[in-house]
């Protein structure tokens, strides 16, 4: 039971990991395309503070906050 329960955390940090590492690769693509800094819903400016803070968000604070 012990073993299970492991593979199922390790299961559930790999599909983190891969969800995070696809997130990454888009930000390399809209940093390629030159529209790593604007939201991708309302097309402002993302802050600097929230591009350090989760460097592959596509979303300003506030779009980010209206989607669930």
């Amino acid at each position: 039971a012990i073993q299970r329960a492991n593979d199922d955390v390790l299961e559930a940090i790999g599909e983190s990991a891969k969800h995070e590492l696809l997130q990454i690769g888009h930000a390399l693509s809209r940093l390629d395309a030159g529209t790593y800094f604007s939201c991708a819903e309302c097309g402002a400016a993302i802050a600097e503070g929230r591009l350090r803070a989760i460097p592959y968000t596509d979303r300003c604070t506030q779009c980010a906050s209206r989607t669930p």
